[in-house]
């Protein structure tokens, strides 16, 4: 924290209009008279070429002035290492050996490489080109399961397993490709730098993302969240309006209304999990477009907390599919019961 005793002020803040407006060789002579007035508790001030600093000597206030350049670009002579335009220093003006760099908010590193922005931070400037397309085929995949849930039920006896197969493939196939062409550019951000300090020399893997490639971003995350969520919900609409009227062309006396309702409420299951992982989705949604810097300590653990709520929707798909539904739960615990029998069997052989 900067004391009120440390700010610099302006001339114009100390003396009077017709002072300021004089010869400077005439009015630097007074200089040292602000500082003599200890009621003013002042430790500096400067004008348009000079600036004076203030300081104690045997039971007196003296003051100082050099020349001081107040349009100084602060990139070490045009040869600044800074980067995220941080600001450049030498210890020598003619013939410097060290320079250091005051970052800008948000940065930070010897060269002000290293960002604490939201968006930086997050695992996707480590690992996005590995991650994401498979937090991408998830979704996807999910919708083709409602797709040929669908396609299956309208066939009926004229569904044919074998080209199902391979109508399969040749989607996973479109979907991967797909997927990882959505997040191509993202190695064309990344760079490596060197870090050089009095022990050791690094070399850095930075990401850097321009505003126009995390807008980019937030659409693609946003166009595979929504596009399967309403492939899902459409899918779901379709296979319950279809068995109902089936059911209702066989049924003469039962009202297509009723058998409708008694359909969304066997198969509600087919809206509850589209839905949930439309709803944990969102906070990479969030996280992706909203950049900010972390200010406090309280952040450094909240955003990762939030990240990897997003993380969430591909590890319950077990959860939003099966448990709510009736048919996928006894079938789970079918299964189950097998694996178990077969595990003990198992070990009755070993002993």
């Amino acid at each position: 924290m900067i004391n009120p005793s440390d700010l610099c002020h302006h001339i114009s803040e100390l003396f009077n209009h017709s002072f300021v407006q004089t010869q400077l060789l005439r009015r630097v002579k007074y200089y040292h008279l602000p500082y003599q007035k200890h009621s003013l508790n002042i430790s500096c001030f400067y004008d348009d070429v000079y600036l004076c600093l203030c300081y104690d000597f045997e039971q007196q206030r003296l003051a100082n002035f050099f020349e001081f350049n107040h349009n100084m670009k602060y990139d070490c002579l045009g040869q600044s290492a800074c980067e995220n335009e941080g600001q450049c220093f030498q210890e020598d003006q003619n013939c410097p050996r060290k320079s250091i760099c005051i970052c800008s908010p948000c940065f930070y590193g010897t060269r002000c490489q290293f960002s604490v922005n939201g968006f930086v931070l997050s695992l996707d400037a480590i690992l996005g080109y590995h991650i994401q397309p498979q937090l991408n085929m998830n979704q996807w995949l999910n919708a083709c399961v409602a797709v040929e849930r669908v396609i299956t039920f309208i066939k009926g006896i004229n569904f044919r397993k074998e080209k199902s197969k391979r109508i399969a493939k040749l989607v996973l196939i479109i979907l991967l490709i797909f997927t990882i062409s959505t997040n191509i550019c993202d190695p064309f951000y990344r760079r490596l730098i060197d870090k050089e300090n009095e022990h050791d020399k690094r070399i850095w893997c930075i990401a850097t993302y321009s505003s126009s490639l995390q807008i980019y971003n937030f659409l693609i995350h946003a166009f595979h969240v929504v596009a399967p969520f309403i492939i899902n919900i459409v899918a779901a609409v379709i296979f319950i309006a279809k068995k109902s009227r089936q059911q209702a062309n066989l049924k003469d006396n039962e009202n297509y209304r009723e058998l409708l309702k008694a359909q969304l409420r066997e198969y509600t299951n087919l809206f509850i999990a589209p839905i949930v992982l439309a709803i944990l989705a969102l906070p990479r949604l969030i996280i992706s477009f909203l950049s900010k810097c972390m200010e406090s300590a309280d952040d450094t653990l909240l955003d990762p907390i939030e990240y990897f709520i997003s993380f969430m929707p591909p590890m319950l798909t077990c959860v939003v599919f099966v448990l709510p539904s009736k048919f996928y739960k006894e079938k789970l615990l079918e299964t189950l019961i097998d694996y178990r029998t077969e595990i003990q069997r198992h070990f009755k052989q070993v002993k």
